[in-house]
């Protein structure tokens, strides 16, 4: 992967169900947060940049710039859709429980502080949550369809 990435890159991902694409919206010492689109494709799609005005799966952290992953190369670039500019709020799980595995406190984080707060609103828990990815758990995540909500 080129060592130079830019907000509006798009990427092509290859996984085991399909071509999905996801857009660079902020460039952070956590990486770049790729926002993944929703929708998988059979066939790698000619126009990516017709994809970043859908709906957005999941949002994670994944250095792009640094990947040797043959499975997921930059195919385009589109300006960010407005939606997106802004730096989203994202929920951080504090200590979980050693019994439960549950999280036993929330924090949030909006790109310059993270604060507590404890136990999560229902608003709260389909914010994005902040962490990065690997190669194989970004391909893995985007095959299932998963989402934010589904981590709790």
């Amino acid at each position: 992967m080129s060592a130079k990435v830019r907000l509006g890159d798009i990427a092509e991902i290859r996984t085991e169900r399909g071509y999905a694409y996801a857009q660079v919206t902020h460039i952070t010492g956590d990486g770049e947060l790729l926002r993944v689109l929703h929708g998988l494709h059979a066939s790698p799609v000619p126009e990516p940049q017709t994809l970043v005005c859908g709906p957005t799966q999941f949002l994670t952290f994944f250095p792009l710039r640094r990947t040797r992953s043959s499975d997921i190369r930059v195919v385009g670039r589109s300006k960010v859709p407005s939606p997106a500019r802004a730096f989203p709020l994202f929920r951080v799980p504090g200590l979980r429980d050693e019994v439960t595995g549950q999280v036993s406190a929330w924090w949030l984080y909006d790109g310059l502080e993270e604060w507590k707060v404890g136990s999560l609103t229902d608003d709260q828990r389909r914010l994005p949550i902040r962490g990065s990815c690997s190669d194989l758990l970004l391909k893995e995540r985007i095959a299932a369809g998963w989402r934010h909500e589904d981590e709790v």
